[in-house]
């Protein structure tokens, strides 16, 4: 019975179960690393685990930001259907897919609720693998996508340097999952082949086309992004 009730939890309840565990498996190596190094000592570590974990967040939220800022950049282009539609049709190009940024966005809120319940290493796992699941989604851009990024919107070049230093800190202290771990739902939340669909849809006749109608959240974002 208790199996099935954690298959049923969400991400977020997870996470938090996790926290409360790891809270108390810290406190309990704390006691213990007490007793052999001095309280300065402790705290000093306790610390640097910290910030260890501070920053591979700050990492993980900036290419979450890049990450949507490209989406909607490559969204755009799918939008504006009458400049490659005919090129795809004829098998010169292929379509926008705004849907490729999904993967490395579950990889990097997994990441998030592993390092706010204190588990380091394994975040560190995770990110690794979005970052590959990220230079995969920017290798696979399209021409026309690329000439509207950015100079900043660019790939991963590697991991961040902060990275050297998980294998001394494993582990760390919970914290409060940050806000900003919503953009990973946004970014997977757009689904592009409700729009290619209807795509089709319009090319066989009926009705105003889709790319022709106002979109005013997407727009909105796509501005405040």
């Amino acid at each position: 019975m208790a199996k099935q009730q954690d298959m049923n939890l969400s991400e977020e309840e997870a996470a938090q179960i996790a926290a409360m565990n790891s809270q108390a498996t810290d406190q309990a190596e704390l006691q213990a690393l007490s007793g052999q190094v001095g309280n300065a000592e402790m705290q000093a570590r306790v610390s640097e685990a910290g910030s260890v974990r501070d920053e591979l967040l700050q990492f993980v939220m900036a290419r979450l930001h890049m990450d949507r800022g490209v989406q909607l950049t490559e969204f755009g282009v799918l939008r504006d259907h009458s400049k490659w539609y005919r090129e795809v049709s004829k098998g010169k190009e292929v379509a926008p897919d705004p849907h490729r940024w999904h993967k490395p966005a579950k990889y990097y809120k997994r990441a998030t609720y592993a390092l706010c319940a204190g588990e380091t290493q394994r975040a560190m796992v995770l990110i690794e693998a979005a970052i590959q699941a990220e230079i995969q989604a920017f290798d696979g851009l399209t021409e026309r996508v690329r000439q509207k990024l950015d100079n900043n919107q660019e790939r991963p070049k590697e991991r961040p340097a902060v990275a050297r230093s998980v294998t001394h800190y494993p582990t760390c202290t919970p914290c409060k999952v940050p806000e900003q771990v919503s953009i990973a739902d946004r970014i997977t939340d757009l689904d592009p082949s409700v729009f290619k669909a209807e795509i089709k849809k319009g090319k066989r006749g009926g009705g105003e086309m889709w790319w022709n109608k106002a979109d005013d959240e997407v727009d909105e974002e796509s501005k405040s992004d």
